[in-house]
């Protein structure tokens, strides 16, 4: 047994370098002998609930309904870490009546077989300016939840106008009314309950903040990738050792592993798009450096930004490039228990082996 690359304990953890919360991908496997447990139960706590609920990563997620464990709790993009200043991912949809726009989510429905943004529970305040704070509502929020999010977004001044709830609440809802008097006082604001008819996703504007967690969650999922394909790198190397403080402790600058560009990284993308959701990932080991790129969640309807990545300088003195890549796509629905499947890209040309699954 040997050491766990960020810690030194014993490496005697089952790590899913393509995180388990982005589905269950058959062919992907595990990586083996580079982790300790408990780091790597640390980091999939930590970042990968990140990545799977922010970004472009995060709301493309609950578009195509991809699920994690079914022990994980589902939260929705939307609604994640509402008591912040700012959301990481907010979405804005025109109101029941068209005169101002609301926060929302994008679910996938599967009836229509698409995508459909709806409202969630909310709280909208009025400013002293006229502006408006929409402020999500979770059920399970109690009166220090809303004491919370009210100082945190500096409302104390602020009129509650309009409060929406679900289908099953109405006028007789106790727990609301005590919940909004104890912290707001006297309330006299207009009520919506249930949520309106399922409207387009072109009619809505969507805000995917990019934290320092989110980029050290890209970064381990490009420094795990590379570990899976290399044959020549365990990880604990010396040249590694600040991607490996990044990814741990958030130490060091960011940019420095990890950039994002507009576009594909694979040129023939530029024309055709796959006909099912995909991510590509390519990971490239020179003689000086070691670095490569990932796209998320590339479909006939989005082509979402590359990330570019540098995890440092090349540990092993090679002749030649070593390139590997891959693409894994979703099915579309649950088979055998899988939500997709990892192929091998030809590196040679870049292009897709199996030409006829793109458009």
């Amino acid at each position: 047994m040997g050491a766990c690359i960020y810690c030194g304990g014993p490496d005697d953890g089952r790590e899913h370098w393509l995180p388990r919360s982005l589905g269950a991908i058959r062919g992907t496997g595990t990586l083996l002998e580079r982790l300790c447990d408990g780091c790597n139960r640390a980091l999939g706590k930590d970042l990968d609930e990140e990545l799977a609920r922010t970004g472009t990563t995060g709301w493309l997620r609950a578009v195509h309904g991809i699920q994690g464990r079914s022990r994980h709790a589902k939260v929705s993009p939307f609604s994640y870490r509402a008591m912040a200043a700012e959301q990481p991912t907010a979405m804005l949809m025109p109101s029941p009546t068209g005169e101002y726009q609301v926060l929302g989510e994008i679910v996938h429905d599967a009836e229509r077989g698409r995508p459909v943004a709806q409202q969630i529970r909310q709280l909208i305040f009025k400013r002293s300016d006229s502006s408006l704070e929409r402020v999500p509502f979770p059920r399970a929020w109690t009166s220090e939840q809303v004491r919370r999010v009210v100082q945190e977004r500096h409302l104390e001044e602020a009129k509650l106008i309009e409060i929406y709830l679900d289908a099953d609440e109405g006028p007789e809802t106790e727990s609301v009314r005590m919940i909004l008097k104890e912290v707001l006082g006297k309330v006299e604001a207009r009520c919506w309950y249930g949520k309106s008819e399922p409207g387009s996703v072109s009619r809505v504007e969507i805000a995917a903040g990019i934290t320092t967690k989110y980029l050290r969650a890209v970064a381990k999922v490009a420094f795990h990738y590379f570990l899976w394909v290399s044959k020549l790198c365990r990880g604990n190397e010396r040249e590694f050792a600040a991607v490996r403080e990044f990814i741990r402790d958030g130490v060091g600058d960011g940019r420095a592993f990890v950039q994002i560009r507009e576009g594909p990284f694979i040129p023939q993308l530029r024309k055709y798009v796959p006909k099912q959701v995909s991510h590509f990932l390519l990971s490239e080991q020179n003689r000086t450096a070691v670095g490569g790129s990932l796209q998320f969640f590339v479909g006939p309807d989005h082509l979402p930004p590359t990330f570019h990545f540098r995890l440092g300088s090349s540990p092993s003195r090679i002749d030649a490039q070593s390139l590997s890549a891959h693409r894994v796509w979703y099915f579309g629905e649950k088979v055998n228990g899988y939500d997709g499947e990892i192929e091998t890209i030809d590196v040679t040309k870049r292009r897709i082996i199996v030409p006829g699954r793109l458009k």
